[in-house]
């Protein structure tokens, strides 16, 4: 779930490559699922007016509670984009789990700098 949510979130370009299924669904959200090393997750998108996407919700995720794991919908909001280092991204953003009894956030984010492909071959 961490490499579907990173994927689409910060490393945008990465996305026409990523073995990725995607579903339009009925309340006009969209529908994103990976399959890898055996394991299929899937997330609900949500994309503001700018085509931005700020809502991430994917009922796949595990917590651990007690000692024992119980599936709970996890969520990413984004709260604020921007750019770093001459790409477009979330630099404000949130983890949160979503129980019955209400939303809780246990991550807030703040974005100030990104590298890629640091150590690969050819990269920076």
């Amino acid at each position: 779930m961490t490499v579907l949510n990173d994927i689409l979130l910060f490393a945008p370009g990465a996305v026409p490559a990523a073995p990725l299924e995607w579903e339009e669904t009925e309340d006009g959200t969209v529908r994103v699922s990976l399959e890898n090393a055996g394991h299929r997750v899937s997330a609900e998108l949500e994309f503001d007016d700018a085509g931005d996407l700020v809502g991430f919700v994917s009922r796949d995720r595990s917590r651990s509670e007690n000692g024992t794991l119980r599936v709970v919908p996890w969520s990413t909001p984004v709260l604020r984009f921007g750019e770093v280092n001459g790409v477009r991204l979330p630099v404000e953003a949130e983890a949160r789990w979503l129980d019955p009894g209400g939303a809780w956030t246990y991550v807030t984010l703040t974005l100030r700098d990104v590298a890629y492909n640091v150590g690969a071959p050819g990269g920076g």
